[in-house]
């Protein structure tokens, strides 16, 4: 395993569907959407990032409402609330989701 440091700036990168969770996935739509912050593991670099979502500390870290554009709120496990609109969506969430601090220019 090689040593463990931070990216900067925006990267992009591939999440195939069985590297997204232990268990299985039915849809990448019940893991992650376009816009979702997420925590990721680099399996490879080079031709292409490859990532991993599997572990608990890994997953979405935050995710707006597409409906209103609120931050979702956790309701359990892998279940997130919209608190303006009550919609309610699936992710795979990173066990401190919501908890971090998150920056960007524009999501």
């Amino acid at each position: 395993m090689g040593k463990e440091r931070e990216i900067s700036g925006e990267r992009k990168g591939i999440v195939h569907i069985s590297k997204i969770s232990e268990g299985y996935v039915p849809s990448i739509r019940d893991a992650i959407r376009i816009n979702d912050f997420v925590r990721a593991r680099v399996l490879m670099a080079r031709p292409a990032v490859r990532l991993t979502m599997a572990g608990p500390d890994l997953g979405v870290i935050l995710a707006r409402c597409p409906e209103c554009g609120v931050v979702l709120q956790r309701k359990a496990q892998n279940l997130l609330i919209c608190p303006s609109c009550e919609a309610t969506f699936r992710r795979k969430l990173a066990s401190d989701y919501g908890s971090g601090n998150v920056r960007s220019r524009k999501i």
